[in-house]
Formats: structure tokens, sequence, C-alpha cells
């Protein structure tokens, strides 16, 4: 396991990686796959998040040490551009500890 992975465990943050689920230029299977090579034990399984208005937000995956991968649903790779009111629920849920 990589040094700087370590350390970010052994650190105690709060990391949120965040992309789109139609992002061409890094998909986020990718991630998850990188995710798993780098030794990120899931904690709790990607479940679906909803919007205020019921409608499918994005799924957000829960690994070890409070790391939290969020996917936005119908983003690609600038979510706060492309869907910024659900890149705002993201961060207001992130920060306040709902994920």
């Amino acid at each position: 396991m990589p040094l700087f992975n370590t350390a970010f465990k052994q650190a105690g943050l709060k990391i949120l990686l965040y992309t789109g689920n139609v992002d061409a230029v890094v998909p986020y299977v990718a991630t998850e796959y990188y995710l798993e090579q780098m030794g990120w034990k899931v904690v709790q399984q990607k479940k679906a998040i909803k919007n205020p208005r019921g409608s499918l937000e994005g799924w957000v995956t829960q690994y070890e040490n409070n790391l939290y991968y969020y996917v936005i649903n119908a983003a690609g790779h600038m979510v706060p551009c492309e869907k910024p009111s659900a890149a705002l629920n993201m961060f207001e849920n992130f920060i306040a500890g709902n994920l």
C-alpha cells in the first residue's frame, strides 16, 4: 500500500470524491476500481440519494476512514457546472454529515 494512502487513512480526515455517471474523461467505475486496488474497504454499499423533489440525484458509497464516493446521476466531468443543484446538495449533506 503506498505511503500516501496510509497517511490519508491515519490523518482522520473526512474525504469526498465525486464524479458524474456519464463522465467520459474518468469513468466512475474506474475510480471504484482504483479505490479497491488502493485497499480502501467498503463500509456502506452504494445507496441511492434522492433530491428534495424525490428524483434520483446520485449514489454514495462509504469507505473506511470517512471516505465517501459520490456519483451524480446524468452528470459528466464538470459536476458543479452540469448539475449545480445536485452538487450543492451533495456538499451540504457531506458537510452536515448526512451521507
